[in-house]
Formats: structure tokens, C-alpha cells, sequence
């Protein structure tokens, strides 16, 4: 697989956990049992660590995707070409200019 799907996979897999989350949130809010409660929190605990080494491992992949993209610009900038340029220090005779 790619390096851009790579990047996109683990992407809408920190979407979905972030989704999860937020409805372990509400969840919690919801309970009247504190020992339901407890058990909600540790839950999310533990979804929030996973939600931080997800994050970890995505930074460094979207560093790289932005890198690759950036080269594929400039590779594409290249091939462009390069209109004529003009010398301004010149009229139209190419006399100097005062």
C-alpha cells in the first residue's frame, strides 16, 4: 500500500476512535450507577491512551505524505515551461536604460 492510503487509513481510524469516544463520554454522563460510572471512565482511560499512540504514529506519516506531495509539485513545476524572460535593465533596442 501506499504511503498517502496509509496515511488515510490510519486517519479514519482515529475519526472512528474519536467517535467511540465521544459516545463513551456521553455514556458516562448518562450513568446513575457509580460503579457503572467508574467502569465508563476507566474505559475511556484507556481509549484516550490508545487515541494518543494513534496520534503519535500518525504525525510522522503526515510529515512524510506532505513531503512526498511537495516533491510531486516540484517535479511537476519542472516539467512546466518557462516563459521568455526579459531583461529590465534594456529597452527595446538594447540600449541601457537611464
Amino acid at each position: 500500500m501506499s504511503l498517502k492510503g496509509d496515511f488515510t487509513k490510519a486517519k479514519e481510524e482515529l475519526a472512528a476512535k474519536r467517535v467511540r469516544l465521544a459516545e463513551m463520554y456521553q455514556a458516562a454522563e448518562k450513568e446513575t450507577d457509580d460503579a457503572k460510572r467508574a467502569e465508563v471512565y476507566d474505559g475511556i482511560k484507556q481509549a484516550n491512551a490508545e487515541l494518543a499512540d494513534l496520534v503519535d504514529k500518525i504525525e510522522p506519516l503526515g510529515e512524510l505524505v506532505r513531503a512526498e506531495e511537495d516533491n510531486a509539485r516540484a517535479l511537476k513545476a519542472l516539467r512546466q515551461p518557462v516563459s521568455r524572460q526579459v531583461d529590465d535593465d534594456q529597452g527595446p533596442e538594447g540600449q541601457e536604460v537611464s
